[in-house]
């Protein structure tokens, strides 16, 4: 067995990641290549399969495992799950469900008034909170979250939740508030900023501190 049939690990994976953002940022890579090649690092198996994805690329900014263009880029990283990645603010994430609760209170407030008369209407004001955060959660944001930079990925691969995934949150929603809200307090010391939800929904939320392309969704 050589060095490159050595199964990979997540930091290695990581530094790859790295690797391919700063030359993304330096412009040998356009956003579709660091799309496509960013899903593959979180999917490679063994060294070997990182090793390609950078080996047309300049030796000495593409060192997968360790090496000066590693350190340059870590030595920028914020601590976070990842490249470019920074676990998002207790504060901050305070601040994107106070807007997204402004947002579905005016949208149940619209619906019952339209819906005095009509029953199907007033049902859906009902249906409309879990829905809209599903919604936002399996592609990743509600419109709280975007107006404040953040994004809700899963904990594995960054990938977009998907609809299981999210409907498993909510249902997480429900374990974190029965404790007088502990659950969602939870995320304010939690070392990856993980509320009672995320963990049941294996997801995290994140923010971008530079520019990287969107991952596809999960399932």
């Amino acid at each position: 067995m050589t060095a490159a049939d050595w199964r990979a690990s997540d930091a290695e994976r990581e530094r790859a990641v790295a690797a391919l953002q700063h030359h993304h940022l330096a412009g040998r890579l356009d956003v579709g290549e660091l799309e496509e090649r960013v899903g593959r690092a979180y999917r490679a198996v063994t060294v070997g399969e990182l090793r390609a994805l950078v080996q047309d690329l300049p030796p000495a900014e593409s060192a997968v495992v360790g090496g000066p263009g590693w350190a340059a880029v870590g030595a920028r990283r914020p601590r976070g799950p990842g490249p470019a990645l920074a676990y998002a603010g207790f504060l901050a994430r305070c601040g994107a469900l106070a807007l997204d609760t402004l947002v579905v209170g005016l949208g149940i407030g619209v619906l019952s008034v339209i819906g005095v008369n009509g029953q199907p209407i007033a049902w859906a004001a009902e249906a409309l909170w879990p829905l809209y955060f599903v919604i936002g959660w399996a592609i990743g944001q509600t419109p709280g979250m975007l107006a404040l930079g953040l994004r809700v990925v899963r904990v594995e691969d960054r990938r977009r939740p998907g609809l299981r995934r999210a409907i498993a949150r909510l249902g997480g929603w429900l374990v974190a508030a029965a404790p007088m809200g502990l659950g969602f307090l939870w995320a304010a010391w939690d070392p990856g900023r993980q509320g009672w939800h995320d963990k049941v929904a294996g997801t995290m939320v994140v923010e971008r501190t530079a520019p990287v392309a969107h991952l596809p969704p999960g399932d």
